[in-house]
């Protein structure tokens, strides 16, 4: 997957390039918008 892809994807979702990445290389998943509970759970671990 390009970089530029990933961005979209990222920002399609709400997430920064870092955290979708991060995801991918941790979990080996590549989110969508079904993933709505695992998105939530990835933004509540923001820093305030």
């Amino acid at each position: 997957m390009t970089l530029l892809l990933c961005a979209r994807r990222a920002e399609k979702l709400g997430l920064t390039y870092d955290e979708y990445t991060l995801e991918i290389l941790e979990r080996g998943r590549y989110l969508n918008v079904e993933d709505a509970e695992r998105i939530a759970a990835i933004k509540r671990r923001r820093p305030l």
